[in-house]
């Protein structure tokens, strides 16, 4: 999925906080998606102040405290693989486990149900 416009993005991770997916553009912009989004939406901006490569150290280092799993995740699944997955009583994490709806793999990721709050 792309970004809307002409925003390069610099890093994507998915953030449990805000059960989205986040990306962070060349132009300072955090983009959120969720799950219910259809495009992506700006969530912040960043200031005049920091530079630009001292905010992205910033939130490099913020998000090197996430998961392995979250920063691995490039794309939400769709809707329908959602609903497949809640009457299939099997469902992947976001590094492609097969689990139990509310369960986790092996890794310690949980399942997308779990993660985007359907369970």
């Amino acid at each position: 999925m792309s970004l809307p416009g002409q925003h390069t993005p610099v890093l994507r991770y998915f953030s449990p906080a805000r059960m989205a997916l986040v990306a962070l553009t060349s132009d300072g912009l955090t983009l959120i998606r969720r799950i219910e989004d259809e495009d992506w939406k700006i969530a912040a901006r960043k200031k005049q102040s920091p530079t630009f490569e001292e905010w992205l150290a910033i939130k490099k280092r913020n998000i090197a405290a996430l998961p392995a799993w979250a920063v691995e995740v490039k794309e939400l699944p769709s809707l329908e693989q959602l609903q497949d997955w809640l009457t299939d009583g099997i469902c992947e994490t976001p590094t492609g486990d097969q689990v139990e709806p509310d369960g986790q793999g092996p890794d310690g990721a949980p399942s997308w149900l779990r993660l985007l709050g359907f369970i």
